[in-house]
């Protein structure tokens, strides 16, 4: 029994471990993609960026938005590009919700989600304790 504590106490430790590497990658991959687009190398930021934003990240997704968007990369999709800003600023990010309501208003098109930041609701035990 104790055995088997050990075992499952050693898999966990090397669990945190990977988790701890792989956030660590995700920072530095993050990281080199927004130096490169900070210094307009467009085709590099987003090879790094990509694959962020597929998995969610907000700040990835808003750069590779604006990349698609513009051409900066030399490929340009602006279809695509508005759906990676409207994700990002869907959640919340400052950047891409300020793009995505320029874009939204000088567009012709009726918007079809409307992105707006808006504080989180209080919740109503902490009010009554203030």
């Amino acid at each position: 029994m104790v055995r088997r504590i050990n075992q499952i106490v050693i898999i966990f430790a090397l669990l945190i471990t990977l988790v701890a590497c792989a956030s660590s990658d995700t920072d530095a991959i993050l990281d080199q993609g927004k130096a490169d687009f900070q210094q307009h190398q467009y085709k590099q930021a987003f090879e790094h960026l990509y694959p962020l934003a597929m998995e969610g990240n907000s700040d990835a997704q808003y750069a590779v938005g604006y990349i698609l968007y513009t051409g900066k990369s030399g490929i340009a999709d602006r279809s695509q590009g508005l759906e990676w800003i409207r994700k990002s600023a869907l959640q919340g990010n400052p950047d891409a919700v300020k793009a995505w309501n320029i874009l939204e208003r000088q567009s012709n098109v009726t918007p079809s989600v409307r992105v707006t930041t808006t504080p989180a609701p209080i919740d109503s035990e902490d009010s009554d304790n203030q």
